[in-house]
């Protein structure tokens, strides 16, 4: 969870302090935003007090606080569908939605949530859709959400059917590849996938490798 507090002002700009990371992604220069993760709510709300353009801002009631988030939101988004995405944003998105360099996961209870998506994802998957066709052992590959254990945390995890279970070899062509991708820090789980374990997956999340049958 993260704490965002957000002054409103006379002339339809905005500040937002936020306890969230940066994503990487270019700021509308009429709505700036201000990361502080480390923040405790106290400290979020004195840097707010202290750096918050002063000039005058825009009366708030209960009464119209929804249709001015409302509104504010239409405004984001369409400036950022007008300006679109840089690849430099693509892969600033990728680090952050990614939560550690790839590794196996281990064997804790695992609960599938469903596929995980996105411009960083679908560039992901393209290239490993790509890399799989010269490895005979994988059958189909999954990107998914995924908790592991009792962590109420979720992850990422590619997950791979293949019939002769863990590749150490294919493992490290992944890093290598996700590497290239992602800058340092990012991190994805793989799972080598038993067929209870597709079987749950499936429930929730398509494919998106399969290797052609002959």
């Amino acid at each position: 969870m993260w704490l965002n507090l957000i002054s409103l002002y006379q002339d339809d700009s905005s500040v937002t302090f936020t306890t969230s990371r940066d994503r990487g992604l270019e700021k509308d220069p009429q709505h700036p935003i201000v990361y502080a993760p480390s923040a405790s709510p106290a400290e979020l709300y004195r840097l707010a007090l202290a750096k918050r353009p002063q000039k005058p801002f825009k009366e708030i009631s209960a009464e119209v606080i929804v249709p001015e988030f409302e509104k504010a939101y239409a405004v984001r988004m369409h400036w950022r569908k007008k300006r679109g995405f840089s690849p430099e944003e693509v892969a600033g998105v990728a680090k952050t939605r990614a939560v550690g360099g790839p590794e196996q996961s281990t064997s804790r209870k695992i609960q599938f949530l469903g596929d995980q998506d996105g411009p960083p994802e679908r560039a992901l998957k393209d290239s490993l859709a790509r890399l799989f066709p010269g490895h005979s052992q994988v059958l189909r590959a999954y990107l998914a959400r995924i908790k592991q254990g009792d962590s109420p945390a979720h992850e990422v995890a590619l997950c791979l059917v293949s019939p002769g279970g863990h590749d150490t070899a294919l493992v490290q062509t992944i890093s290598g590849l996700f590497r290239s991708l992602f800058k340092e820090g990012a991190r994805l789980d793989i799972i080598f996938l038993r067929e209870d374990q597709e079987v749950m997956l499936q429930k929730v999340c398509a494919p998106f490798f399969t290797r052609p049958t002959n």
